[in-house]
Order: C-alpha cells, then sequence, then structure tokens
C-alpha cells in the first residue's frame, strides 16, 4: 500500500467511529446514565491495542523471530506517532498503560456496560 491508501484508510476508519458514537451512546451498566463511549472505551481499547502490538513486535525482534528488515517496532512507533498526533486522549490512555503493563490483546478495561441507539442521531 502506498502512503496515500494509508491516509484514506485511517479516515475511513475514522468515520466509521463517528458515525458509531453519532448513533450509539453507551450506558454506565450500574446507573443506566450515558457516559462518553469514545472516553470510557474507544480511546482506551485502541491504545492497549497499539500498545500490544509495539510490545509483541518488540519480543519477536529481540528473540530473532522476524527477519531483517525496515520494518522495525521504532518505526511502528513512528507511524503510531503520525497516525494519533493531536489525539490528547489516545496519548493519554497509551501513556497512562506506561512500561511494566501487562501486554495483551484482551480488554482490561471494565466490562460493565451497555449501547443503546441515540434518540436523535447527531448528524453533522
Amino acid at each position: 500500500m502506498d502512503q496515500l491508501q494509508f491516509i484514506e484508510a485511517r479516515w475511513l476508519s475514522r468515520s466509521l467511529v463517528e458515525w458509531l458514537w453519532a448513533h450509539y451512546e453507551l450506558l454506565d451498566g450500574q446507573s443506566q446514565k450515558a457516559v462518553c463511549g469514545q472516553e470510557k472505551v474507544y480511546w482506551k481499547y485502541l491504545a492497549q491495542q497499539t500498545k500490544a502490538l509495539i510490545d509483541y513486535k518488540k519480543q519477536a525482534e529481540e528473540a530473532g523471530m522476524l527477519p531483517d528488515g525496515d520494518f522495525t517496532s521504532q518505526k511502528v512507533e513512528i507511524q503510531v506517532e503520525c497516525c494519533f498526533h493531536g489525539h490528547a486522549s489516545f496519548w493519554e490512555a497509551y501513556c497512562d498503560l506506561g512500561v511494566g503493563t501487562q501486554v495483551t490483546f484482551f480488554w482490561t478495561g471494565p466490562w460493565g456496560y451497555m449501547v443503546r441507539c441515540q434518540k436523535q442521531p447527531k448528524i453533522g
């Protein structure tokens, strides 16, 4: 894929996320009150997945399990920085994971949420 295809793919994925939160809302499972789904789940989950991907790549490099090439974990980190530049919510969640955090693709956040359709979708 070339650079323009990556840019388009990111734009499409972000459009999908915006559409999702415009049409559905996240509810706290106990209080049944709406909470910000992007802050409570989306950014945290994306940061966790990103950290796991980079950490597993580093582990594979250190174990000599990857062929020599120029797609290193350091370059992946640079791409992540470029992709999420200016997204404070992502960086806060990513930095909160810190060094020594258990690396996993499994969601480690709370499970007590429910989803419902927005009564008035936020379009525009």
